[in-house]
């Protein structure tokens, strides 16, 4: 089969998608990559040594699976920094944009979002929490769902994700993410459980912030090759002169925990850099589906063309 080129096209940014990805798709990238030396490193930080989608359940596995099989994913397509206009992560995945676009070694990054992981899973093992999206209702009407569940279960929910005017994702604790998937269901709206073991981008990470400050301050990142848009705050990371520097990511990274992701507002900066449509890289097209209810930017996702050619 002749190679078919999938490098970005002028205006186009390379996307990562977060926790939300296929299981299936993402351990079928780490199959075709067997013998890869990221894969080996992979199989040392999660103790794994073959991969299912069941497995993907534990967010301790998930997250540095999703990191690697996107990386993965965007070596095989011929997506190079040099050849993108931004790069961008949702949520998790902007770890796996800053190591696409060189601020991070791939290797440390699978250790970064390891630590990442296990901060979560110690937090989830001390106050169970839970994330589930709201969808079909508008932000109002998620945002009185969230007071009525804290006001009758008494616990933290906060809004983690807004992916678009009506699709949110609220996390917390169990109970009141719980109650809360009753009342929006109660609302009108469609209620669903995510498979994440912890309350990631809500106030129940706070602890989590210092020592994962450090991890990434440990790493001394370097400045990315293509400026980065992150989800979690309004910015860019970049060499440019209206860029945030590589030293501001220890800061940024560590409260991406805690903040919620804004797609929509991640969207609009990046057509403010002057990006005009975006890959999603993968695994899968989590973000190319979410695109269809959020017409800010074209996606097109990478699992629609076949893989280039060329050594695995």
């Amino acid at each position: 089969m002749p190679a078919v080129s999938l490098a970005a096209r002028p205006g186009e940014v390379v996307a990562f998608p977060g926790q939300g990805v296929d299981p299936v798709a993402a351990c079928g990238v780490l199959d075709a990559h067997a013998g890869h030396p990221l894969v080996a490193h992979l199989a040392e930080v999660t103790g794994q040594a073959a991969w299912a989608p069941a497995d993907l359940a534990d967010t301790r596995v998930a997250q540095p699976v999703i990191v690697a099989a996107g990386l993965l994913a965007a070596a095989d397509a011929g997506l190079t920094p040099e050849g993108a206009a931004l790069a961008v992560g949702h949520s998790l995945g902007e770890i796996t944009a800053l190591a696409f676009a060189g601020a991070l070694d791939p290797t440390d990054a699978l250790d970064l979002v390891a630590a990442r992981a296990a901060l979560g899973h110690e937090a989830h093992q001390v106050r169970p929490g839970r994330m589930v999206a709201a969808l079909k209702l508008d932000a109002a009407t998620v945002e009185w769902v969230r007071r009525r569940a804290v006001a009758d279960a008494g616990g933290v929910l906060d809004v983690a994700v807004v992916n678009g005017p009506a699709a949110l994702v609220l996390s917390g604790d169990r109970a009141t993410a719980d109650r809360a998937g009753d009342l929006v269901a109660e609302a009108g709206g469609v209620p669903r459980r995510l498979g994440i073991g912890g309350a990631f981008h809500s106030s129940l990470l706070v602890g989590a912030v210092a020592p994962f400050r450090a991890r990434v301050a440990a790493l001394a990142p370097a400045p990315p090759r293509v400026p980065v848009a992150l989800s979690t705050a309004p910015v860019v990371v970049g060499p440019g002169p209206e860029d945030r520097g590589p030293d501001d990511l220890p800061e940024l990274l560590a409260r991406a925990l805690v903040l919620p992701v804004a797609w929509e507002r991640t969207l609009d900066v990046l057509r403010s850099r002057g990006a005009r449509a975006a890959v999603d890289v993968g695994p899968g097209r989590t973000l190319a589906n979410l695109a269809a209810h959020l017409p800010v930017l074209p996606f097109r996702a990478l699992v629609d063309a076949p893989p280039a050619a060329g050594p695995r």
